[in-house]
């Protein structure tokens, strides 16, 4: 797993992290599927979609989605704590979750 800190369009430092098969982990539930960097070094966002639905540059920006954080990190740290919640009552489902959150750094599940 390789890992690449880039600074995001509201000035937050964050982690973004790439599989040995090339793909990128969602930094909010850390599936590596990802056919691009969430971000790019300059902070811009790629617009994909994760299939925990968050999708880059819509769920994070408060000019195009209303429900958007000023915060990049919080955004998918909110995120996040709703994929928690939703996989929380399927062991098997939660297992993979916890293991996928602690291949990006995210242990406090």
């Amino acid at each position: 797993m390789k890992s690449q800190i880039i600074t995001t369009r509201s000035g937050e430092t964050l982690a973004l992290h790439q599989a040995a098969d090339g793909s990128w982990c969602c930094p909010a539930c850390g599936s590596p599927e990802l056919g691009q960097a969430p971000y790019s070094e300059n902070g811009a966002a790629s617009f994909e979609m994760c299939s925990c639905g968050f999708e880059f540059g819509f769920d994070d920006d408060p000019g195009a989605s209303a429900q958007a954080l000023p915060s990049v990190v919080e955004n998918l740290e909110r995120w996040r704590s709703g994929v928690i919640a939703k996989y929380r009552s399927s062991e098997a489902k939660f297992t993979e979750l916890r293991a996928q959150l602690a291949s990006i750094g995210v242990t406090n599940v």
